[in-house]
């Protein structure tokens, strides 16, 4: 049974692309980068060549159109944990990892929610309700799962799903040593020794391995391949539950106001499930942008329950207060 499941989260609808279109030429495009290299492009950039661990000069090179991001580290960490404590309610053992990544213990909610693609199905429905798309993985170790939802990002793996812990290890072989979280750092090191994949770094003398890469890469395969233990430190919820979503753009219609809410109905439902609660009643606080002088600056709306897990919520039957 699979032990964890990764999710590489990134913001925004997306989709994957395979040819150049013509009108993406001359069309602006974006993506987020750090002082050297990009860390995800747009869908525009993507389709021009612009890939995840390009240099900023060549990026440039492909589409000169291009405007690069800066990263707002701690925005990041917040929308990352308002995700964490959202998918709370489908497992106890939540795990912020790197690279933008979730890791859930799954093997103990799989019978739970029907089976592990009826989980990963409600997994993907409720980080899109967040706001995310995601790629998922699924593998019996912990580094094995991010691997796998990271190769699918990158498009560099047929299989991402991986049930038996025999096949963890053919299908690790055959991923690109690219993947190792690591692998910027030593540059084209890896190319100029014939070294492509998992397989190829394993074959390679561990002291040699150590001497030129550190002993960390030696441990890191030892976890990925569950040859080594891999403790986490699980996301705990805090003792309260508050949150807040500030809107990208004015919002005029309830439809729009509604989906927007979701977000915060489904870090609620998450927050629940780790404190095996339930709630009778819960607000919605609205701050309005002041249209008059003496309009009033927020409004309030209540829900009341008993509640438990995300369900649809509309305004109809609320109490709204000024």
């Amino acid at each position: 049974m699979p032990s964890a499941s990764g999710s590489s989260i990134s913001p925004g609808a997306t989709s994957t692309p395979n040819d150049v279109h013509a009108s993406d030429i001359d069309q602006p495009c974006f993506a987020l980068a750090d002082h050297a290299r990009i860390l995800m492009p747009d869908l525009v950039a993507f389709r021009l060549g612009v890939r995840p661990g390009s240099t900023r000069s060549h990026a440039f090179a492909l589409a000169p159109q291009l405007t690069l991001l800066a990263v707002d580290v701690r925005e990041e960490q917040n929308a990352l944990e308002a995700v964490a404590l959202a998918l709370l309610a489908f497992t106890p053992k939540v795990v912020l990892a790197h690279a933008n990544t979730v890791l859930l213990e799954v093997s103990g909610s799989m019978r739970l929610f029907g089976g592990l693609r009826a989980l990963l199905s409600r997994v993907t429905s409720t980080v899109k309700g967040c706001g995310f798309t995601s790629r998922m993985g699924c593998a019996p170790t912990a580094w094995g799962a991010w691997l796998l939802a990271h190769a699918r990002t990158r498009r560099v793996a047929r299989r991402v799903r991986i049930v038996k812990e025999t096949t963890l290890v053919h299908v690790l072989d055959a991923l690109p040593v690219s993947l190792i979280p690591s692998a910027h750092s030593h540059g084209n090191v890896f190319e100029q020794i014939g070294c492509a994949t998992l397989a190829d770094l394993r074959r390679l003398p561990r002291k040699g391995v150590a001497r030129r890469f550190g002993q960390g890469v030696l441990q890191w395969l030892a976890q990925a391949y569950g040859q080594a233990p891999d403790p986490r430190e699980a996301f705990c919820a805090p003792a309260s539950f508050e949150a807040r979503l500030e809107l990208q753009a004015r919002v005029e219609s309830a439809e729009a106001l509604l989906f927007a809410a979701r977000r915060l109905v489904l870090q609620l439902a998450g927050w629940l499930s780790a404190h095996h609660a339930a709630v009778s009643e819960f607000s919605l606080l609205l701050e309005h942008e002041l249209a008059a002088r003496h309009a009033p600056k927020t409004s309030t709306f209540k829900w009341r329950g008993p509640y438990r897990r995300a369900k649809p919520i509309t305004f109809s039957g609320c109490c709204a207060r000024s």
